[in-house]
């Protein structure tokens, strides 16, 4: 979307957007259509010729059912670590966390379930997360 301060108000068509602007610009400038597939009309949101708000070509690129199938999307690449949570004990049935340590960049803690403990940490600097099992 564009930035909201170069939304004309002639191009808004949230009634309460264009009512109260440039107080409160409405809707318009937070959200935007759900693009599916960047090779259908309107990115698959909508059969309609037009849609009442305008579809980015940037978020063409990043379509829900395309990414789904990059395997080195964010999305596949979320997929695959919530399959691996599932087989982990220490994620799924623990409500222990010991060894807390961390600073401004970073935090790790143990995680711990009857059959597993799990090292995790996470770098606020490098935005990494790693796991061991311990």
């Amino acid at each position: 979307m564009e930035d909201v301060k170069d939304i004309p108000r002639e191009k808004m068509q949230d009634p309460w957007g264009i009512e109260f602007a440039p107080t409160f610009l409405g809707r318009d400038t937070c959200r935007t259509p759900m693009v599916w597939n960047k090779l259908l009309p309107n990115g698959g949101f909508s059969k309609a010729n037009t849609t009442w708000l305008p579809i980015s070509d940037k978020h063409l690129d990043r379509a829900a059912i395309d990414s789904a199938l990059n395997p080195n999307s964010i999305y596949s690449e979320l997929s695959k670590f919530l399959k691996w949570r599932k087989k982990q004990s220490a994620m799924m049935n623990a409500n222990c966390i010991l060894n807390i340590d961390g600073d401004d960049a970073q935090i790790s803690f143990d995680r711990q379930s009857d059959d597993q403990t799990l090292h995790c940490n996470f770098n606020f600097k490098t935005l990494t997360a790693s796991f061991k099992e311990i």
